[in-house]
């Protein structure tokens, strides 16, 4: 009998360390790691040979457990994409039973027309071997390694996947070359994003990915803290649910014939205006003579509203749907004016981001339901309300979020506040 009590004390001891190694290694979870600086995940990551690079450690877990925080992830990533101004939504092809392989850490890169990429991946070592002869048996090249051929009606595919040991590349086009090896010792994260160039107003550089308390921080590497965007006290009126910024941004080198843009700004207010419309409190500010911006549904709101609020204040000309909103956006005008119009020799804002997400999120519902519903608005301008209203459902469970891109010096940071774990968002 004690024998026999041995023996399953044994089995259980090995299920549980079975089970302790799949939840550490596999299961969908928060994981930050430190780049290995050895592996060419890491070396791609600041190799500068690509427009952009996107490096995640332990993907299948991390990425797995943004998935199940998110009610509808593939709609996220869609909806992200198309507001970062892609028709096609960037995606993987499956690794076997994987959505996205299981691997220390993985670096995607690409060049602006996404033409020209490489991907690397350092696969588990019982994975690699299990990866690679499923795929010689089944035929696939994207387990078994070699050239992928194109879909049908399509050119012939240039991609290439390749193994060594356990690394796993996937290669369209010129691969990076002269790979040198990261400075320094990296700190754990869970993400980094590097920019070659400029991107419209957000400065290029190496872009960290922390946890910090009960949120995340993404930080430009080596650079100082942006211009914060502080809101003044709104009195007994309800405060602002969104501040939106821009400063000047110059001409796009693709359209030089479009010049710069100059600054504007978008505030959403938690007040109805707007009567049966129910549409949400609003204003936006431009330099006089200037519209950079407009009110949600474009012309549409002077069509339906008549005359709407007009003021000046702090060098802006404002428009607001409702006198309640003007009354705002005039105490707001000069903070924001002080954050983009400074000294040339000071800090300025080019871009800046406030919101509460839940009720940012109900007022995105309201204004892309409304859009939809009117024949005369653009289709483009009701889904990327429909768009943004998808990220911020994913955002909803956390307080806040700022975001902030400073100009002389380049910097940026991205923080989110409060955010409630579990259950889907």
């Amino acid at each position: 009998m004690r024998r026999l009590l041995r023996r399953f004390a044994f089995l259980v001891f090995l299920l549980l360390l079975a089970a302790g190694h799949v939840w550490y290694w596999y299961l969908p979870r928060e994981r930050a790691a430190a780049p290995d600086a050895a592996d060419l995940p890491a070396r791609l990551l600041v190799s500068g040979d690509f427009d952009t690079c996107v490096w995640v450690p332990f993907p299948h877990q991390n990425l797995g457990a943004l998935a199940a925080e998110v009610e509808d992830f593939p709609g996220f990533v869609a909806a992200a994409a198309r507001l970062a101004g892609s028709e096609e939504t960037p995606r993987l092809p499956g690794f076997g039973p994987f959505a996205v392989p299981p691997a220390r850490e993985v670096a995607a890169c690409s060049d602006r027309s996404g033409g020209r990429f490489q991907v690397a991946a350092r696969i588990y070592p019982a994975i690699a071997l299990v990866a690679k002869a499923a795929g010689a048996v089944a035929g696939n090249p994207w387990l078994a390694g070699g050239p992928v051929p194109g879909r049908p009606g399509q050119p012939a595919s240039a991609m290439r996947v390749e193994w060594d040991g356990g690394l796993w590349t996937v290669t369209s086009g010129r691969p990076a070359a002269a790979l040198a090896a990261p400075r320094g010792r990296s700190a754990a994260l869970l993400g980094a994003v590097r920019l070659a160039r400029p991107e419209r107003q957000v400065p290029a550089g190496t872009y960290l990915l922390r946890r910090r308390g009960d949120g995340f921080a993404l930080t430009l590497a080596g650079a100082p803290a942006p211009p914060a965007l502080v809101l003044p006290n709104s009195g007994s009126e309800p405060g602002p649910v969104l501040v939106a910024v821009a400063g000047v941004e110059p001409a796009d080198a693709a359209e030089p014939e479009a010049g710069p843009q100059p600054p504007a700004a978008l505030i959403l207010f938690r007040h109805e205006a707007g009567g049966h419309l129910r549409l949400p409190g609003a204003a936006v500010l431009n330099p006089p003579g200037e519209a950079r911006w407009g009110l949600p549904g474009g012309g549409l709101a002077d069509m339906i509203a008549g005359s709407l609020p007009r003021g000046n204040a702090a060098g802006w000309e404002i428009v607001a749907v409702d006198g309640a909103s003007l009354r705002q956006a005039e105490r707001l005008a000069a903070p924001l004016a002080r954050l983009l119009f400074s000294p040339s020799s000071g800090p300025r804002l080019s871009l800046g981001l406030w919101l509460e997400p839940a009720p940012a999120h109900a007022l995105a519902e309201r204004i892309s339901t409304f859009l939809e519903k009117v024949p005369l608005v653009e289709r483009r301008e009701a889904r990327q309300w429909r768009d943004v209203e998808t990220l911020l459902a994913a955002l909803a469970a956390c307080r806040r979020l700022t975001a902030a891109a400073g100009t002389t010096p380049p910097s940026f940071a991205l923080e989110l506040q409060g955010c409630e774990g579990g259950g889907k968002r």
